[in-house]
Order: structure tokens, then C-alpha cells, then sequence
């Protein structure tokens, strides 16, 4: 296959295929397990604010005054703490909008007047379908965050956790939704949660498609007005479409400049994300999680459903260092070797000499050349199982 000319192309498919696959007021202390020269989780109580920081990204939530979760700034990193200001909900445009849509809710029930896209809706056995959630609690327990929350009627919870990894400027979201009514529980929507971009109308979206021999082609696009769903319902992530985004202003990023904000989810069956752009404020919002195209999830009483994680990042050095981050990240925090980091060997495919012409005697011969040349480990590909004779017979067998 051609290799792309465009450096952001090939940097875009190796950040995709490597995430398959994160005072003046009174402030919490952090709990660690070793001293560290700042913390990564800060309350600031006076203001019921939360500030989770990396090297050089910062991502703040707070509690407004109908002590709803409202994602605050996600973005380079904050200096000071007058920079923090209290979570207020926003007004409502027009009469006929509400003020929950116009407000940017960590992790918004379906229920009351909100009209964006729900992160978790439910339908209780008694046939109520409202879900509206409110602060209840939370805990810090070195870089974890983990905030409670429950609906204001029936003992539905839902816990949002929430990892920073300091030095890969990555953040980690994950959700946990509890039952501890007495009554069955139908769960129509679980996300995992929800992305805010600063209000703006002039984003361009970055994800990548493809098939096979034709994997992590990538697409550009404005963002506009409405909902772009990117989704698997093939019961695994797939090669059409990758649950990774990168979002940029103006569509001036390049490999080295820029603003640009990404994620991708850690899930390999079904999944969706959603880039939602709501007028009039033009407010983006990536929300992502379990795919709930033919989902229904019986949640009994007693009973708790993990949604997968979500990884988030903001670069502003463009796509190249998004993907150096994306990189580090998945050497640090993801791979099975990971406690004992090396270099990767280097390795040989059979598949470019034999083709499906597979037998003992040539795998041998062509593993010794290989050898030969510094090659470490040897891969030997499609044709050595079954009547494997051409890619129309015998796989799986």
C-alpha cells in the first residue's frame, strides 16, 4: 500500500492504532503514596471547585447553585487561582430552551428539559423514564478522582471517576452506575462521559475510517450545527471506523502548531462517539461510550454496570505532539509490559514471501535469512492452517 505524503496522516494512524486498541482559598490536601512536587487533584471548598492538572493541561468541574456536576475548562494549563471562578449555570437563550441544555453537565441524566445528548438513560420498572442527577459526595485518593452522584428520586447512582496521568497530560474518565432500588433497572444508554470544548463555531474535526488493505484513512471536516456519530455496531472497534478524535480550531493545526484537543475510548465491542455542536452558543461536546444502537442493559437491584473508559488530551503543538502524548501514554499506562519497558524487536511477516504457500521447510529457510539480517522475531502469516489455499476457504478452521 502507498504511504501517505502527509506527515499528519501517518501520525494520525500510529496515535489510532496505539490506543486500541489520560493558595488564597482552602484546598484538599492530596493523598499519595510518595511526596510529589504539586498535586494533580485540587478542591478548592470556598468555590466548589475541582481542578485536575497534568504538566501542562488543566480540566476543572465545579458544583453550581442547583448543585448540578458543570465541566468548567479543559484546555492549557491554568496559573493562579484567580484564574477559578464558582460553576453558575447558564441562561436559557430564548423562552423556549432551558437552562440545562445551555448548561455544559459533567455527566447528564435523560430527564427534566435537557435536549443535548444524555451520558446515561434508564427506565425504572414501574415505567419512570426521568433521570436527573445531583452532587451527593466525593473522594481524592492521589491522582483518582472520584465524585457521586444520584437521582433526585429514586437511590440511582452513579459514581464518575476520574485519573490524571501528570506526565503524558492525559486524563482518564469512567463511569459506574449503581442500583440500590428495590426494582429492576433497564439501562437504554450508558457514556462513559463527556468532552467541552471553549464555546466557539469554527472547530474542525479530525477521525479515521477505512476497510481492510485501506485501515485508519483519515477525515477532515468542519463541525456544524447538529450531531456527527462515529460508531461500531460490528460487536468490536473495527476497521471502518476508530474510536479516536482529534478536534482543532479553524483547521490551521498542523504537525507542529496548534491547538488541538483528542481522545479515543478503551472499548473493543460496540462503541459510539458523539461530536455535538449545539447553537446557538455553538458549544462542542464529545460524549462516548457504549454503543446503544439494540443496547438494553437489565440492571438489578443490588447490581452496578462499569461503562469503558474514555481518554482525553489537549496539545497545543499541534497533531505531532498529540501523538507523542497519545504514544507515551500507551507505553506508560497501557501495554501488558509496561512494568518492564523495551524496545520493541524487530520483526519479519512471512505473508510478502509465501504468501498462503505455507509448509515447514520454507517457513524454516525463510526464518534463518531473516535471522541473518538482525530480524528478532518472526511472525509466520495466513496459509498455515486448514486448507488455507487463498482467502476464500479455510479461516478459522
Amino acid at each position: 500500500m502507498t504511504k501517505s505524503p502527509n506527515p499528519f496522516l501517518r501520525a494520525a494512524r500510529r496515535s489510532a492504532l496505539a490506543l486500541f486498541l489520560l493558595t488564597t482559598f482552602f484546598v484538599t490536601p492530596c493523598l499519595r503514596a510518595e511526596p510529589e512536587p504539586s498535586c494533580s487533584i485540587r478542591y478548592l471548598s470556598s468555590l466548589k471547585v475541582w481542578v485536575l492538572e497534568t504538566q501542562r493541561t488543566s480540566y476543572v468541574m465545579g458544583l453550581n447553585e442547583r448543585n448540578e456536576l458543570q465541566s468548567l475548562y479543559w484546555g492549557k494549563k491554568l496559573e493562579g487561582t484567580n484564574d477559578f471562578a464558582a460553576a453558575h449555570s447558564h441562561r436559557e437563550h430564548a423562552s423556549f430552551d432551558s437552562s440545562e441544555t445551555m448548561t455544559n453537565l459533567e455527566y447528564p441524566g435523560w430527564g427534566g428539559i435537557y435536549f443535548n445528548e444524555a451520558s446515561l438513560k434508564v427506565t425504572l420498572a414501574d415505567g419512570v423514564r426521568d433521570l436527573v442527577l445531583k452532587y451527593v459526595s466525593h473522594e481524592i485518593k492521589g491522582n483518582t478522582l472520584t465524585l457521586r452522584l444520584k437521582d433526585i428520586q429514586y437511590d440511582l447512582f452513579v459514581n464518575l471517576t476520574y485519573e490524571v496521568f501528570p506526565k503524558e497530560d492525559i486524563i482518564r474518565k469512567q463511569s459506574e452506575i449503581e442500583n440500590h432500588t428495590p426494582q429492576l433497572i433497564t439501562v437504554e444508554s450508558a457514556q462513559s462521559g463527556v468532552w467541552y470544548l471553549p464555546a466557539d463555531e469554527s472547530y474542525r474535526l479530525s477521525y479515521l475510517t477505512g476497510r481492510w488493505a485501506g485501515e485508519t484513512q483519515l477525515i477532515q471536516e468542519p463541525i456544524d450545527p447538529g450531531k456527527k456519530v462515529l460508531e461500531s455496531r460490528r460487536g468490536n472497534t473495527s476497521h471502518q471506523l476508530n474510536p479516536w478524535f482529534a478536534i482543532d480550531e479553524n483547521g490551521k493545526a498542523d504537525e507542529q502548531h496548534g491547538r488541538v484537543w483528542f481522545g479515543a475510548l478503551g472499548w473493543s465491542g460496540n462503541w459510539k462517539l458523539v461530536v455535538e455542536d449545539t447553537p446557538p452558543a455553538h458549544q462542542v461536546r464529545v460524549t462516548g461510550g457504549y454503543n446503544d444502537f439494540d443496547f438494553s442493559w437489565p440492571l438489578k437491584p443490588g447490581e452496578e454496570l462499569q461503562t469503558p473508559p474514555f481518554y482525553g488530551g489537549f496539545s497545543d503543538g499541534g497533531f505531532g505532539e498529540a501523538s507523542r502524548l497519545t504514544h507515551r501514554f500507551v507505553r506508560d499506562e497501557i501495554l501488558p509490559d509496561r512494568t518492564h519497558p523495551h524496545d520493541r524487536p524487530v520483526l519479519y511477516n512471512s505473508w510478502e514471501a509465501t504468501e498462503f504457500n505455507v509448509d515447514e521447510a520454507s517457513q524454516k529457510a525463510l526464518a534463518e535469512k531473516a535471522a541473518k539480517i538482525g530480524v528478532e522475531l518472526f511472525v509466520m502469516d495466513d496459509g498455515w492452517f486448514g486448507k488455507r489455499n487463498n482467502d476464500h476457504a479455510g479461516l478459522g478452521d
